[in-house]
């Protein structure tokens, strides 16, 4: 094809596009935000393999209006109802790209489901998938909160060890070569006067915090305090951020191998107050309606806080707000079953969590837009304070990803790395 064929082709699929788009915005850019879109979409249809072409499409689309919105929408007239036909032309326009996108990762995720009852059937697994799981960047990472005056108890440093969240079926365990052997003796006394802490419920972790003690310390009987998750008043105007725990909590077993996990089963909370309401004689027809007769007191933060109507609705505009979440909103939308609700706790904390290594994501997280990640951020920055500001005397055995967190948060934070 010469050089007049090839200028003719483009021009004749660029006059597909109606004049709204054509005009405001440079096809470059267009082709780029749909790229990007497309990318995103497909990342997300490995983690929802039973999305349909429509559903796929409709996100796709979606996104890419959402990176040329402003050059639309700055240039038309304030009354001018043109997204139903941009979004039109759009799907018309790259009808060809998704659907065989759509048709080649359908191809990929059931190679990979044929390979995996392969493997079941015969039993086998490469050595890839057989290998132990990894330590953290800051497993065994040490901070010392030295004693602040007019704190209770024992007038001792504190000592926070990051450790990587322990699985039975696949464990790190913290061993003492991770621990910078120049505070063992110091971590030894505290822990001996003093006792331990620990993060949220506790779970599995605990079964490698009391082998660390025990086993690499060679401590017996040492003083298990309990939490020290902040208790939060629940007249506190700020209580509200602490919502993020709904997707936040994980999930305490596996949907795919049903192996135990370390996480509240936010599921079956949610699948609780269900069967509760509806022995009530409640209509649940979607999962909003299921967050709004729900217990404010069960749904968010394990009972010790309580949420009203105001709050929840302040929560559902936080999904609403966030850019791209259009497939969050429609499961919010959906009929309650244990599918749906275990999709929307799952594409919920990718929204919130998805940028907490690369710091960017398709979700406003750059421009401060991505309400998920705000509401978590300044929750988890006041979970920090409170726990710095009520340290006392003993060993708190925190998450290794809070450690880089803390420092940041915390400047001049005493800080003691394995030796190399």
């Amino acid at each position: 094809m010469n050089l007049q064929n090839i200028i003719k082709k483009v021009s004749e699929e660029e006059t597909k596009l109606i004049p709204v788009i054509l005009r405001r915005v440079e096809i470059h850019k267009l082709n780029e935000e749909f790229n990007e879109s497309l990318e995103h979409t497909s990342d997300m249809f490995f983690r929802d393999p039973e999305m349909t072409l429509d559903m796929f499409t409709h996100i796709v689309i979606s996104m890419t209006i959402d990176g040329i919105h402003y050059d639309i929408h700055s240039t038309t007239h304030e009354d001018s109802q043109w997204y139903d036909d941009v979004f039109n032309s759009l799907k018309d326009y790259y009808s060809k790209q998704i659907k065989h996108r759509y048709n080649l990762l359908s191809k990929v995720m059931n190679l990979q489901e044929s390979i995996q009852r392969i493997k079941q059937v015969m039993g086998l697994l490469t050595e890839e998938e057989n290998q132990p799981a990894t330590k953290g960047v800051n497993h065994g990472v040490v901070i010392k909160q030295p004693y602040q005056q007019g704190q209770e108890g024992k007038q001792l440093n504190s000592f926070i060890i990051g450790i990587t969240h322990f699985e039975e079926k696949n464990p790190v365990y913290l061993e003492l070569g991770d621990i910078n052997p120049s505070i063992i003796e110091e971590i030894k006394k505290v822990a001996t006067e003093c006792g331990y802490y620990f993060e949220g419920v506790g779970g599995e972790d605990l079964k490698n915090i009391e082998r660390f003690l025990k086993e690499e310390l060679g401590l017996n009987n040492v003083n298990k305090n309990g939490s020290y998750e902040p208790k939060i008043d629940n007249e506190q105007p700020d209580k509200k951020y602490f919502m993020y725990t709904f997707f936040s909590n994980g999930n305490a077993v596996d949907e795919k191998t049903n192996t135990k996990l370390d996480g509240i089963n936010q599921d079956k909370i949610l699948l609780d107050q269900l069967s509760i309401l509806k022995n009530s004689g409640q209509k649940i027809n979607s999962i909003y309606d299921l967050i709004m007769f729900g217990d404010g007191s069960k749904l968010f933060w394990d009972g010790s806080l309580s949420f009203d109507d105001n709050d929840k609705e302040w929560f559902i505009k936080q999904i609403q707000g966030t850019p791209n979440t259009q497939n969050v909103m429609a499961l919010l939308k959906s009929e309650p079953t244990p599918e749906n609700i275990r999709k929307f706790i799952q594409m919920g904390f990718d929204v919130m969590w998805g940028n907490f290594n690369s710091k960017k994501d398709n979700f406003g997280y750059e421009q401060r837009k991505n309400l998920l990640t705000n509401m978590a951020e300044t929750a988890t920055q006041k979970r920090r304070e409170y726990i710095k500001n009520n340290l006392v005397c003993g060993i708190y055995f925190i998450g290794e990803g809070h450690i880089k967190s803390w420092q940041e948060q915390f400047v001049g934070t005493q800080v003691f790395e394995k030796t190399k």
